[in-house]
């Protein structure tokens, strides 16, 4: 009887450990799905700051070379409202944007230690 209790617990651990093995595997690939779709986002959002830059570095060029054809009183009253709208836009670099973007393999790392803090 002792013998038959302890084969009955043992067998009841293997199947907890066997489910709480297969419920990490699950939340593993959910965490991957997650990571894949929030860094393909990000660099949907990158691509699309980057579209943003390159409109506003066109602007900006063609705006100093018209510039060039105007009196010289207006020219520098051009000038600088151009350098004040370059500093209201702030930094266009768009290499700065693709830096932070991170990968499905870098995402699943932060997504992964997310999920590990209790709070």
């Amino acid at each position: 009887m002792v013998e038959e209790g302890r084969k009955r617990a043992e067998e009841e651990h293997r199947r907890w450990k066997a489910e709480l093995e297969e419920a990490e595997r699950r939340r593993e690939q959910e965490l991957r799905v997650e990571a894949l779709k929030q860094s393909r986002d990000q660099l949907f959002a990158v691509i699309e700051a980057w579209g943003t830059v390159t409109r506003l570095e066109g602007f900006f060029a063609d705006a100093e070379r018209r510039v060039s054809g105007v009196s010289e009183d207006a020219r520098v009253a051009l000038l600088e409202r151009l350098d004040r709208a370059r500093q209201v836009i702030g930094s266009v670099d768009a290499l700065r944007h693709f830096q932070a973007w991170k990968t499905p393999e870098e995402m699943f790392e932060v997504l992964t230690e997310k999920a590990r803090r209790p709070w």
